[in-house]
């Protein structure tokens, strides 16, 4: 599901999610904190404030959330496919789909 990138200060991610960020001029892969407030770096045990991330990217979504579209042959979110076999994670984006008819 593509989500657009929030750089505003009233911007707040879910709890628990993963993110692709800037912070301190670096690019970092960010799980949100259970209570919304702030996030881990791996390897970090501190746990940073919302405020230090300079620029939002993009939302990482685990791999049970993704199919691969076999006409336009991205990886897009499941809520975002037309229809795919479980197993393989493989089938036809809602995209795809409408510009084939």
């Amino acid at each position: 599901m593509s989500i657009p990138i929030q750089n505003e200060p009233t911007f707040t991610p879910e709890p628990d999610s993963c993110w692709l960020v800037v912070v301190e001029c670096r690019h970092n892969a960010i799980r949100i904190a259970p209570d919304g407030k702030g996030f881990f770096i791996p390897g970090q045990e501190a746990c940073w404030g919302l405020e230090h991330v300079q620029e939002w990217i993009e939302q990482i979504w685990p791999r049970e959330k993704l199919a691969h579209c076999l006409q336009c042959d991205l990886r897009k979110h499941t809520d975002e496919m037309a229809g795919y076999h479980i197993e393989n994670r493989r089938g036809v984006c809602l995209e795809c789909f409408a510009s084939s008819r």
